[in-house]
């Protein structure tokens, strides 16, 4: 399902172009976070025609919120039938066991 695009979506399909990023043909697995930066990346390209899924991490660090942002961005995939994975983590745990900072932390676990 192609949409038609505003100025934002042609820009940002036009430095994909621009610096060879990906192409359509391309499997794509985005991280999206729920908030609006990586939502707006998502919607752009699922709009385009691209062959995402989406990836969510839920840090569990703000108790109600993480969990909705999760289902947030569960329930925009299942709209656009995009696939779906996401990855609870016990990250002050972590923290605590590694001896690191939230951001490391977090980071780590991401990576991993």
């Amino acid at each position: 399902m192609e949409a038609k695009k505003n100025s934002l979506d042609l820009a940002v399909l036009a430095y994909i172009d621009q610096y060879e990023l990906f192409s359509r043909q391309d499997a794509l697995l985005i991280a999206v976070s729920g908030g609006i930066d990586s939502m707006v990346l998502a919607h752009i390209l699922v709009k385009s025609g691209f062959n995402i899924g989406i990836a969510h991490c839920n840090f569990q660090l703000r108790k109600k919120a993480s969990n909705k942002d999760e289902r947030f961005v569960q329930t925009y995939a299942d709209l656009w039938n995009v696939p779906f994975y996401s990855m609870r983590f016990e990250t002050r745990k972590y923290v605590k066991k590694n001896k690191l900072n939230l951001q490391e932390a977090a980071r780590n676990l991401r990576y991993t």
